[in-house]
C-alpha cells in the first residue's frame, strides 16, 4: 500500500550531535536493540576543517552556533515499500541533490521496520540532516565557519545562513518540497511499470479534485477525517493494551487515548468508505442517468432488471447483508456525532472576538482609530452621545407640546419637563463644546497624504484578518456541509440495502411459487379421472388468479414508492443548509395562503401587515439560500445526495420488471390450464356416453331376465337368450337342455 510522508524539522543548538548519532546508530545507539533497522547510512560536502569522524562537524555546530539558532534542517521521508532497497536509496540521493545540494553538510540514514499497525507491512523511511550554513569557499576554522554572517565583510565572519525554510516564506517552500517528493515517487513508480500514486495534498483538497473529475466513488473514500501522527510511543503502548481484549474494538472505541480513537475511527472510515464502494458495485444497480423522457422508462427498467437477475454477487453475500447494514448504522452514528461536534466548534470558534466578520465601514473606522490611537473613537462616542441627548430633548420637547395643546398640563409636571430639559440641554452643552474643532482637526489629520496611506495599510491588513476568519468560518461550514451530506449519503445507502434485500427475498419468493405453479400443473395432468381433473383446475385457476391480482396490485404500489428528482433535490437543499430551504418552502405555503385570506378580508390589516412581514422574510431567505446554493461544492454536494437518494428507484424499478415477468408467467399458466379444462371437458362428456349406453343395455339385460324368470316363457316352448357378443352373457332354459337343443 503506497503511503506519502514528507516533513522538515529544525534542529536546535546541543541535538544535533545525539541526533546524528541516533540516525546513524553510532555512539550509544550503535550497542543498543533498536526496532530499526539501519538499511544505509551516509555524509557529504563536509567542510576541511572535518576530519575523519564526518560527524563531527555536528558537534562543531552544537559547540558554536549561536543559543537561539539552528544547527540543522531535516527532511523526513516516507519510501515506497514497493522498490527494492537499492531503488530508494536512488530515490533518496535523487532528492538530496535537488533540495540540498552541493553548498551544505549533510548526512542521512535509511531505516527500515515492520509497521506498527501492520506487521507484515514494511516501514521504510530516511532521515536527512542538512546544515543551514552555505559555503562559499572561503576557508575558515571550526569556530569561525558558525559566527554570524557579516556581508559586507564575509571572509571576517562565518558563513552565510540558508533561510527558506524561515517564518517568511517558509509555509511555501515546505509545499514546494513536498510536493516535488511526490513528483519523484509517481515518476520511480511509473518507472517501475506500479500502478501506485502518493500525493502531498490533504484530503480536502483531493476530494474536491475526485468531485471536479467526475470521479464520485474516489471522492466518497476521501470524504473521511485526516489521521494524526501518534509516534511510536502511543502506537506500541495503544497496541498491547488492545491485544488485552477479546474485540480490541472495544478497546479502541471506549478505552483508547483520543488520538488512537481518532486514527482508529479514521482508518474504519476509509475501509468501511472502501467497502461500501465494493459492495454498491457488486450488489446494487449501476448508477444510470435520470430519465429524460417517459418513452426510456421500459427500457431503462428491462436493462436494470437483468442486470440484478444476473448479479452472482447478490446470492453469494446474502448473509453479509446484516453485517454491512450494521457497519452502516455505525458509520451513520459517528457521522452524525462529527456533525454535532463540528458544529459545537464553529458556534465557539465564531464567538472568538479575533474571528469577527466586519464590514467595510467598521473596518474603516478601525483603521483610524488604530491611526488616530483612539482618537477618533473618542470622538465618534462624544457624537453619538450628544445624538442621543439631542433626541431625548426633542422626545421630551414633542411630549410636553402634545400635553399642553390638550391642556392636561399640571403645573407639577410643567417645572418637572423644565427641570428635565435643562438637565440635557447642559449635558449637549458640555458634550458638544469644541467638538466641532475636534472634528475638522481630525479631518485634516486624516486627510495628509501620511495618513491615508498609512490607514490603507492598516485597512488592508484588517481586512486580510477579516478574510483569513471569513475563510476558516467558510471552511468549518465546508467541513459541516460535508457531514450533513455524508449522513445523508449513508443513510440512503442503508436504505437502498435494505430495499435490495426485500427484492432479492421477493424474487427468490415469487420464483418458488412460479415453480411450484408448474410442478402442480404437471401433477394435474397425470390424473385419469376427468371429474377429479376438472376440479383441481378450476382450483388452481381460482389460486392463480388470486396471485395474479395480487402481483398487479403490488406492482401498481410500487409506483407510489418511487423517488422523484424533485423531491430528492429539496431534501438534499434543505440537509445541505440544515433546513432553511425547507423552511423557505414551508414559509412560501403560508404566503400563498395569507394571499387567499386576503382575498376573502381585503379590508383587514393585521393580514396585510403579516403578508409584507413574510415577504420581506421570504425575499431575505431567498437571496441567502440563492448564494449558499450557487457554490460549485453546494451543487457537488447536492448532486451526490440526489444521486445517493435517486438510487432507490433503480432498486423499484427491477422489483416491478419481477413482478410483470411473473404476472406474463402466471398469464401463460392460466392459458394452458384453460386449454386442460376444455379438454377435461370433453372428456366428461365422452364419459357421460360412454355411460348412458351402458346404462341402456344394463336396462335390457334385466328386462331379459326379467322375461326369463316368468313362467309364461317355459310355455312357449325351449328359448335361449343371447345379449352382445360376448358368450359370458349366454343363458339357457334348464327345461330345454334336456331336449338337446342348443342355440
Amino acid at each position: 500500500m503506497a503511503t506519502y510522508h514528507c516533513s522538515v524539522k529544525h534542529g536546535t543548538v546541543g541535538i544535533a550531535r545525539p541526533h546524528a548519532n541516533y540516525i546513524c546508530r553510532e555512539g550509544k545507539y550503535g550497542t543498543a536493540k533498536m526496532k530499526e533497522q539501519l538499511v544505509y547510512k551516509e555524509s557529504g560536502n563536509m567542510p576541511s576543517f572535518v576530519g575523519e569522524d564526518q560527524l563531527d562537524y555536528w558537534d562543531a555546530a552544537d559547540e558554536f552556533t549561536r543559543i537561539n539558532g539552528r544547527t540543522y534542517e531535516e527532511f523526513e521521508l516516507a519510501l515506497p515499500q514497493e522498490l527494492s532497497d537499492e531503488d530508494n536509496l536512488k530515490l533518496v540521493k535523487a532528492f538530496i541533490a535537488e533540495e540540498v545540494g552541493e553548498t551544505h553538510a549533510y548526512t542521512f540514514a535509511i531505516h527500515s521496520k515492520p509497521a506498527a499497525n501492520d506487521r507484515e507491512q514494511r516501514q521504510i523511511h530516511a532521515h536527512i540532516m542538512y546544515s543551514p550554513k552555505v559555503q562559499d569557499g572561503i576557508e575558515r576554522n571550526r569556530e569561525k565557519f558558525f559566527k554570524q554572517y557579516y556581508a559586507k565583510e564575509p571572509e571576517r565572519q562565518g558563513a552565510k545562513n540558508d533561510t527558506r525554510f524561515s517564518k517568511l516564506n517558509g509555509k511555501m517552500e515546505i509545499s514546494n518540497v513536498r510536493l516535488r517528493w511526490e513528483q519523484m515517487v509517481n515518476r520511480a513508480y511509473e518507472e517501475h511499470g506500479l500502478e501506485h500514486r502518493v500525493s502531498s495534498k490533504s484530503l480536502a483538497v483531493q476530494y474536491a479534485e475526485a468531485l471536479i473529475n467526475g470521479d464520485k466513488d474516489k471522492a466518497f473514500v476521501l470524504d473521511r477525517m485526516p489521521q494524526v501522527h501518534l509516534g511510536p510511543k502511543l502506537t506500541y503502548t495503544s497496541l498491547r493494551e488492545a491485544a488485552k481484549y477479546i474485540d480490541p474494538k472495544k478497546y479502541y472505541l471506549e478505552e483508547a487515548p483520543k488520538k488512537v480513537r481518532h486514527n482508529f475511527l479514521a482508518r474504519q472510515q476509509k475501509q468501511l468508505a472502501e467497502d461500501i464502494i465494493i459492495h454498491r458495485r457488486e450488489r446494487i444497480l449501476t448508477l444510470k442517468e435520470n430519465l429524460e423522457i417517459k418513452a426510456q422508462e421500459c427500457s431503462i427498467r428491462a436493462e436494470v432488471a437483468e442486470k440484478v437477475l444476473s448479479e452472482p454477487v447478490i446470492e453469494r453475500h446474502e448473509e453479509n447483508a446484516k453485517d454491512i447494514e450494521k457497519e452502516l448504522s455505525a458509520r451513520l452514528t459517528v457521522s452524525q456525532a462529527e456533525l454535532s461536534a463540528a458544529t459545537k466548534e464553529l458556534q465557539q470558534f465564531r464567538q472568538q472576538k479575533e474571528n469577527y466578520l466586519l464590514s467595510e465601514q467598521k473596518i474603516k473606522e478601525l483603521a483610524n482609530d488604530i491611526y488616530t490611537k483612539q482618537e477618533s473613537k473618542r470622538i465618534r462616542t462624544q457624537v453619538a452621545k450628544c445624538k442621543a441627548d439631542m433626541a431625548a430633548l426633542n422626545e421630551l420637547k414633542a411630549e410636553w407640546n402634545e400635553k399642553a395643546k390638550t391642556g392636561t398640563l399640571t403645573p407639577e409636571e410643567e417645572k418637572q419637563y423644565m427641570q428635565q430639559a435643562k438637565s440635557l440641554q447642559d449635558a449637549y452643552t458640555k458634550r458638544s463644546v469644541g467638538l466641532k474643532e475636534r472634528i475638522e482637526k481630525m479631518k485634516q489629520s486624516l486627510a495628509t497624504e501620511k495618513a491615508q496611506k498609512a490607514t490603507k495599510e492598516i485597512a488592508d491588513s484588517i481586512r486580510q484578518r477579516v478574510e483569513v476568519a471569513r475563510q476558516r468560518i467558510e471552511d468549518r461550514k465546508e467541513r459541516i456541509n460535508n457531514l450533513r451530506a455524508q449522513s445523508f449519503i449513508l443513510n440512503s445507502s442503508r436504505t437502498n440495502l435494505i430495499e435490495m434485500e426485500k427484492f432479492v427475498h421477493e424474487k427468490n419468493k415469487l420464483w418458488n411459487r412460479m415453480e411450484r405453479n408448474g410442478l402442480d400443473i404437471e401433477k394435474i395432468k397425470t390424473v385419469k379421472n376427468p371429474n377429479e381433473r376438472m376440479k383441481l383446475i378450476r382450483s388452481k385457476i381460482v389460486e392463480i388468479n388470486y396471485q395474479e391480482r395480487g402481483l398487479e396490485y403490488r406492482s401498481q404500489k410500487l409506483n407510489r414508492f418511487m423517488m422523484k428528482e424533485e423531491f430528492a433535490r429539496n431534501a438534499a437543499k434543505s440537509v445541505y443548509t440544515h433546513g432553511q430551504y425547507k423552511k423557505y418552502v414551508k414559509l412560501g405555503q403560508e404566503i400563498e395562503k395569507l394571499r387567499k385570506e386576503i382575498l376573502l378580508a381585503p379590508s383587514n390589516a393585521s393580514l396585510t401587515a403579516k403578508l409584507d412581514e413574510q415577504l420581506q422574510q421570504h425575499q431575505a431567505l431567498k437571496e441567502k439560500l440563492t448564494q449558499t446554493l450557487s457554490t460549485p461544492h453546494a451543487q457537488a454536494s447536492i448532486q451526490r445526495m440526489v444521486d445517493a437518494r435517486m438510487e432507490k428507484n433503480y432498486v423499484l424499478e427491477a422489483r416491478k420488471t419481477v413482478m410483470e415477468e411473473n404476472l406474463h408467467e402466471l398469464r401463460l399458466m392460466k392459458d394452458e390450464l384453460a386449454g386442460m379444462r376444455e379438454h377435461a371437458a370433453q372428456d366428461i362428456v365422452q364419459e357421460q356416453q360412454r355411460g348412458g349406453l351402458e346404462q341402456a343395455a344394463s336396462s335390457l339385460l334385466d328386462n331379459i331376465k326379467e322375461l326369463a324368470s316368468l313362467k309364461e316363457a317355459h310355455s312357449l316352448g325351449s328359448l335361449t337368450a343371447r345379449i352382445g357378443n360376448s358368450s359370458d352373457h349366454l343363458y339357457k332354459d334348464r327345461t330345454l337342455g334336456h331336449g338337446g337343443y342348443e342355440r
